[in-house]
């Protein structure tokens, strides 16, 4: 992308444990979208997992491939026709104290009313060889509304500190 502008458009950090994290009225001025999240589950176990979903659609209009490895081997998993894309995986309450996981969503062409793909690209820090260390996702999102709104819901819930920012970018 030559001479692309990233904005920051919005930041949730939590102050509170939650179930979920919405952006709403996402301006349509940008090229694509961009979220970074830092994330830990405040649950029992050493994962937890976020799915998300678009514009409040929970219809089967979703489908995702997910490449990932977990203790050593590797996976690969595919969902179509899916109510929501199922994306990474990070720390829980019995990882690593205090490790968050790192997580990169792109949305190119967002203001389309035809498919969107979805990049997904994670990694969690844990001593414990059982957790998700990387995973790389492609998805589909096959709603015929531009993207307006993006919900991260938590498998339990998202842990105090957990952050998500959301940027716009903007070819020039």
């Amino acid at each position: 992308m030559a001479n692309a502008t990233m904005t920051l458009i919005a930041s949730q950090v939590l102050a509170s444990t939650s179930s979920s994290v919405t952006f709403s009225s996402i301006p349509q001025t940008y090229t694509d979208l961009c979220f970074k999240i830092s994330a830990r589950d405040s649950g029992g176990g050493y994962a937890g997992s976020m799915s998300i979903t678009f514009n409040g659609d929970s219809s089967t209009n979703y489908s995702v491939t997910r490449l990932y490895e977990i203790a050593g081997s590797v996976n690969i998993t595919s969902t179509t026709n899916a109510t929501s894309i199922v994306a990474s995986a990070y720390p829980g309450n019995t990882a690593t104290a205090s490790s968050f996981g790192v997580d990169d969503f792109y949305i190119p062409n967002y203001t389309s009313t035809g498919s969107r793909q979805i990049l997904d690209f994670s990694a969690s820090e844990n001593s414990s060889t059982t957790l998700n260390l990387l995973n790389f996702g492609a998805g589909l999102y096959r709603g015929t509304s531009a993207i307006t709104s993006v919900t991260f819901n938590a498998a339990a819930n998202f842990a105090q500190y957990s952050s998500f920012y959301l940027y716009g970018i903007k070819n020039s």
